[in-house]
């Protein structure tokens, strides 16, 4: 769970500190590029970022957990998080820790929860 966190956080810090970057990446359709499902690795380097955060992911559920789903909910939570926070900075948003530890519980250790039961 500590690599989820670092991850989370990392994505925040790169949004914050290579906006520009970011936003090419993430908020600009420059190819046709989709993360799937065991798909290639290599041609697109926001779809590469996908597939290392769906690994991550895949490893703090069991092994039956559909990790792309709980991976596509976790993403666009931080992807949105991101990018309000920059169209609306003077909004009360939670702390960055407090709205990662949310989003993990929510997506994350909530889910494994259920599933194990």
């Amino acid at each position: 769970m500590n690599a989820l966190r670092e991850y989370c956080h990392g994505y925040f810090r790169f949004a914050r500190e290579r906006g520009g970057i970011f936003r090419v990446l993430f908020m600009t359709r420059i190819r046709d590029g989709v993360p799937v499902r065991d798909g290639p690795v290599g041609e697109d380097e926001g779809v590469d970022s996908f597939n290392d955060f769906l690994a991550i992911i895949a490893r703090c559920l069991p092994n039956n957990e559909d990790a792309f789903a709980r991976a596509a909910y976790l993403w666009a939570g931080l992807h949105g998080r991101v990018a309000l926070g920059d169209a609306i900075s003077t909004f009360p948003w939670p702390t960055e820790d407090e709205y990662i530890e949310r989003m993990i519980e929510i997506h994350i250790t909530a889910q494994a929860g259920r599933q194990l039961r």
